[in-house]
């Protein structure tokens, strides 16, 4: 054996006796909350000191005013707590997204900090499981919707109904282990890793990937998946795709989602993917997406805008769904479509506004569905009458007909009672 390799063993054998001998709570095993899975420890989530009396060197920060800052990449924190305590902690903004990993042999609960200066439930750990010396769970704070109000960091409280000390370890990580790679669920999976790659979200994407990417083969995926290599800001909504429920293919390897982003309510993308997971180490990681063949531009615009109108979102009646034209006709054509289509909109609400005499809008009531001749047409109420878009007036009890065939989608209940009021209380009219 070489002088150099000596040095290795013995090394390795006074780190191994100094966690075993020193350390208090040496670890074998975990307990992971999420999955209620075990798996083997690591330095990030085992604390290294006793709980007694001073042993906290942090000492207190018990409010905002004296949150300890939590960086990315920095070394772990070690901190003692007791039932009536409150320990607060800062992200920074500027830090972009991490993972707030927390270890611990008692009972732990992490909240964030609200704007009102209420506590939202974050996670929380429940002491340890047979077998194990710790319990741990990992999250994923909303950093990203700080950064969109302009705040430069984002506070958290952690808290314990312990009456005995507590001792916990909290790092703020931008990598974990590859056996924590992955979402619960498949449906999990697919939705961070496509919400990750639009936004450009790193972290994301190589926590429900498994593939750790640079920024540029981040921008390179972003542009084969959605079309651009610019990540978006603000809002991404994920809806469900026609055909399939979102219950029942909720732990199925391959999920049909549709994504949609709005930047405001006459520019709105949208696309339709199917999702392939296969499971590692306990989770699901996302292994393949490509769009969905099954449905067009045009259905999957109809879905977002139907699901915007019944979340009571305002859009305009274009919107624009991510196709394999090339990027600078997509554009062009999403511009000319978008002004033709305000345009018509506009002058149809003017003479609707004109022929009532009255300047109120008119109001969405019903969408035709898309197995229909007349798919994605709308029902308007413009105040006196509701118009059927592309043909003219028809009459409440025609409306209630052509619900009662099961041709018609709703924003809400509400709207539907009300129409079947009026059509209950007006003369019938013959069919259109």
């Amino acid at each position: 054996m070489t002088p150099r390799r000596s040095w290795r063993c013995l090394w390795l054998l006074l780190t191994l006796a100094y966690f075993c001998v020193v350390s208090p709570a040496m670890a074998v095993t975990t307990w992971v909350e999420e999955t209620a899975q075990m798996r083997q420890a690591d330095p990030a989530i085992i604390p290294t000191i006793t709980g007694a009396p001073g042993t906290d060197l942090f000492g207190p920060h018990a409010d905002a005013t004296r949150a300890i800052a939590l960086r990315v990449g920095s070394a772990p924190q070690d901190h003692v707590i007791a039932a009536g305590e409150q320990d607060w902690f800062k992200l920074s903004t500027a830090d972009g997204t991490g993972y707030i990993r927390v270890g611990s042999a008692g009972d732990v609960r992490l909240s964030l900090v609200q704007p009102d200066g209420q506590l939202g439930e974050l996670g929380e750990l429940f002491g340890t499981s047979e077998g194990t010396d710790l319990s741990e769970v990992r999250i994923l704070p909303d950093i990203a919707s700080a950064a969109d109000q302009g705040l430069d960091g984002v506070y958290f409280v952690v808290e314990t109904t312990s009456t005995e000390a507590v001792v916990y370890r909290i790092s703020y990580v931008n990598q974990l282990p590859d056996d924590l790679l992955g979402g619960d669920t498949p449906r999990e999976a697919t939705e961070q890793y496509l919400r990750g790659l639009l936004g450009g979200d790193l972290v994301a994407v190589h926590v429900d990937s498994a593939v750790a990417c640079t920024a540029d083969q981040a921008a390179a995926a972003r542009q084969r998946a959605f079309g651009r290599r610019e990540p978006v800001t603000g809002e991404i909504t994920l809806h469900e795709s026609p055909g399939h429920s979102a219950n029942a293919e909720f732990d199925a390897p391959q999920q049909h989602v549709i994504v949609s982003h709005m930047d405001r309510p006459d520019d709105i993308w949208s696309w339709a993917f199917v999702v392939t997971c296969c499971q590692r180490d306990g989770w699901w990681v996302v292994t393949d997406v490509r769009r969905d063949p099954d449905l067009t531009n045009q259905e999957v615009a109809q879905v977002v805008r139907f699901d915007y109108d019944t979340m009571g979102v305002t859009t305009e009646e274009t919107q624009r769904a991510g196709g394999s034209v090339p990027w600078a006709a997509l554009v062009v054509g999403g511009l000319v479509a978008a002004l033709v289509a305000v345009g018509v909109l506009v002058a149809r609400r003017l003479v609707a506004a004109r022929r009532s005499g009255s300047a109120e809008a008119a109001r969405l009531v019903a969408v035709f569905g898309g197995t229909t001749e007349w798919a994605g047409k709308a029902i308007f109420f413009d105040g006196v009458r509701f118009v059927l878009e592309g043909h003219g007036v028809i009459a409440a009890a025609d409306v209630m007909r052509y619900d009662g065939q099961g041709l018609l989608e709703w924003p809400n209940e509400g709207m539907r009672a009300w129409v079947g009021a009026k059509a209950a209380s007006a003369p019938k009219t013959a069919a259109t």
